[in-house]
């Protein structure tokens, strides 16, 4: 019988039931003595009272013996301890229900993963890390910060592929399609596998609900910037502009990619996707030039070209101001007297959290996964990759692969509100 501890640990309860049954034997008393006085006659009537005597007792002691066995008391007793456990279980979760959303945090730490064999497995190994985006974009730039620091952790050989296409789905299928070994891993963007599957985009092979989710290494928000010079100064004059608004796409099927077609239809402005970009590098260029109208993509992307006067920031998409841009408003404040834009922005400000993640395919062992997770939190905390981080303007901020699994499914309880908005911007795409 199992039942539910606070927030849902399996606490296995075993009954030994034991029963023991007395009887009472009684036996017919025998006077031995009188009986050998009866028979002393001779020598030989001694010997025969003596085997009489014996033969008797033996047939007390069997008969003593047997009587135990078909007792009826111990075929009623077992009907108690089927009542007890039914009495239990309805009472136990009803008494908890409180408890139960507290329990994931403390779930990990009440029962360690033993990583002994994990640890050792990945010695010597070389591990593919696939990046689902472009050479030199922020996802690259990361992965490859953090590459040498994962492999001084676990021994291995870390190699960073960049398998794009399709919005980041064709790496990401490769991730999901791979043996659960521990030794294909993938960094890319958690808000855009959310955001492709509820859409529906085409060639997504993969379940974010089954996906093994790994460290976070930053919950980014994403900023919507204009030309220094182009028509569209505010996101005010944006709102006004009247006619469909060019903005530029690095992959369709990206975070970015859906997260304007939700800020478009939140706050009334036709985005008209502008597709062909070979990722960031170039979508940026384009909206520097003012080929298009806008583009949008991580703060931490687009900060030198901010400061350098290159473009200029319109709109953050995150719960609450960046300390970076810190007079640019949220999307949030943009849509505060609006209470539907509100609820339709609020999911693509949380999925933020996850816009920088580690994950691996399905079915992963729980040591090796948590030996990945344990080696990506201690290369994380590796003082000069802070200092390297730092310089490069690459904040880390970790995230559990416990915490960001809640954001997804958080995620996908709202799928069905942004479904149909996500479904029209890739239309206008195609």
């Amino acid at each position: 019988m199992k039942f539910i501890k606070g927030g849902g640990e399996p606490l296995s309860i075993r009954h030994r039931n034991g029963l023991t049954g007395v009887s009472r034997i009684t036996t017919n008393a025998v006077n031995p003595i009188s009986t050998w006085r009866y028979l002393m006659v001779s020598r030989k009537a001694f010997k025969s009272a003596s085997i009489l005597v014996a033969l008797v007792l033996v047939a007390g002691l069997v008969a003593g013996c047997a009587t135990p066995t078909p007792t009826p008391a111990p075929t009623q007793p077992p009907a108690a301890p089927t009542k007890a456990p039914a009495a239990e279980p309805t009472k136990a979760p009803a008494s908890q229900p409180t408890q139960a959303p507290a329990a994931p945090t403390v779930a990990p730490t009440a029962k360690p993963v033993d990583t002994t064999a994990a640890k050792a497995f990945f010695k010597g190994k070389q591990v593919s890390l696939i990046v689902p985006h472009g050479a030199g974009g922020g996802y690259d730039t990361y992965a490859r910060l953090l590459a040498p620091y994962i492999e001084k952790q676990l021994g291995c050989t870390i190699v960073v592929d960049n398998v794009t296409g399709a919005g980041g789905n064709v790496g990401r299928n490769k991730v999901w399609n791979a043996k659960p070994d521990g030794l294909t891993l993938g960094f890319t963007s958690g808000t855009g596998m959310v955001y492709s599957q509820i859409s529906g985009a085409e060639g997504v092979s993969y379940d974010v609900t089954k996906i093994t989710w790994l460290s976070r290494v930053l919950g980014e928000p994403s900023v919507l910037v204009v030309p220094a010079k182009g028509q569209y100064q505010t996101i005010d004059a944006m709102m006004k502009a009247g006619k469909p608004v060019k903005f530029a796409v690095s992959g369709v099927g990206d975070d970015d990619f859906f997260g304007v077609g939700i800020e478009g239809k939140a706050l009334g402005i036709d985005f008209l996707p502008v597709t062909g970009y070979n990722g960031t590098k170039e979508a940026q260029l384009a909206v520097v030039t003012g080929e298009v109208d806008a583009f949008q993509t991580s703060v931490s992307t687009m900060l030198p070209m901010i400061k350098d006067g290159s473009v200029k920031p319109i709109m953050v998409i995150y719960p609450s101001r960046v300390p970076d841009l810190p007079d640019v408003p949220t999307a949030l404040e943009v849509a505060k007297d609006k209470a539907d834009a509100v609820k339709l922005l609020q999911t693509p400000a949380n999925l933020m959290a996850i816009s920088r993640i580690f994950f691996a395919p399905p079915g992963m062992a729980d040591d090796v996964r948590q030996a990945l997770e344990d080696a990506i939190a201690l290369a994380m905390k590796d003082p000069d990759l802070v200092s390297k981080a730092k310089s490069a303007g690459r904040p880390l901020d970790y995230m559990s692969g416990a915490d960001a699994s809640k954001a997804v499914s958080a995620a996908m309880a709202q799928a069905s509100t942004i479904t149909p908005v996500l479904k029209e911007i890739l239309k206008k795409a195609q």
